[in-house]
């Protein structure tokens, strides 16, 4: 099983980008995904958990929402 390592960064990171390069590298069938944050990031690693799953690499989504 592979590690991945995400760079840490003071910005925003595309969650698209970073589950697509996953998707491509990973040879695993179920990656799984935990996202804790505001309403507006949760929904963004969802919708990218969505657009990169296929029926042979899926992402399983998890989250923990909350307000600063």
């Amino acid at each position: 099983s592979q590690q991945w390592q995400v760079p840490i960064n003071t910005s925003r990171v595309d969650p698209n980008a970073v589950l697509e390069s996953i998707a491509k590298d990973s040879n695993e069938k179920y990656i799984g995904v935990y996202t804790c944050g505001p309403h507006e990031l949760v929904h963004n690693v969802q919708y990218a958990c969505w657009k990169n799953s296929s029926f042979s690499k899926q992402f399983q989504f998890h989250k923990e929402t909350f307000l600063f």
